[in-house]
């Protein structure tokens, strides 16, 4: 019995191949290395969009002594600042607010400085963050009818927790932890931005770079289809519905 004549070398897709050396390694290896890079996307955000970042981070880190400091500073907090997310959010999009919102960039510390954190929320979280969200909101507005409205310093410490949460968890979970299951007020921008239709533009999104799967049917990634899996899979309970209409 002759034997089978041999088969030749299979060959390798291009993308299987080591990088060249002196070739770059993308905006992933970029941004895990922190600083400036990992502030603008691997450097490839738009600079009016790295600008709008910095602004309102600045205008952040100023709201304390802002409210300490001028006359009436708790009301321009309220009635102003937080009075205009709605706005913003139903004009300009949900994708843009996501990736310059302030406090999004205080969940994002531990990245910028090298040092991101490597945890995912459990199971447990990942059925339940919206009933978290909402209770850290019950009480956020109830603290404000009792405390946070009509004092300053309630209202100064109130907002310091707020961010070194949102720092702390930087650095012991990754991604977008914060904002996807933590942060209250990413329950209110699920009433004023879902379901939603896809951008004309696919490429305009929130995620990070590299993503690092955070959170399972992710918002900044496709809003309107993580919206549509997570209501319609069983423990969505209340929120389960037939999907959107073909």
């Amino acid at each position: 019995m002759s034997e089978p004549a041999p088969q030749p070398p299979k060959k390798k897709l291009p993308v299987a191949d080591a990088k060249p050396a002196g070739k770059a390694e993308g905006k992933g290896a970029k941004t895990r290395a922190g600083g400036w890079a990992a502030f603008t996307d691997g450097g490839t955000a738009p600079s009016w969009l790295v600008a709008a970042r910095l602004v309102l981070f600045v205008a952040l880190c100023a709201t304390i002594p802002t409210i300490l400091g001028v006359e009436h500073g708790n009301r321009l907090l309220w009635t102003v600042a937080i009075a205009a997310l709605p706005f913003f959010w139903m004009t300009f999009g949900y994708h843009l607010w996501r990736r310059i919102c302030p406090l999004a960039v205080m969940g994002q510390i531990g990245r910028i400085f090298g040092r991101p954190g490597t945890r995912k929320m459990g199971d447990w979280m990942g059925r339940n963050y919206l009933l978290v969200q909402l209770g850290l909101l019950v009480f956020a507005l109830a603290l404000r009818l009792v405390a946070t409205n009509g004092s300053d310093v309630w209202l100064a410490a109130f907002l310091a927790v707020v961010v070194v949460a949102a720092i702390v968890t930087s650095f012991v979970y990754g991604g977008k932890t914060w904002c996807n299951f933590i942060c209250p007020v990413g329950l209110v921008e699920k009433f004023y931005t879902e379901p939603a239709r896809g951008s004309a533009a696919p490429e305009i999104t929130s995620q990070c770079s590299p993503c690092v799967a955070c959170k399972k049917h992710c918002p900044d990634i496709d809003l309107e289809q993580g919206y549509w899996k997570e209501a319609t899979e069983p423990h969505a309970g209340s929120r389960t519905s037939p999907g959107p209409a073909s």
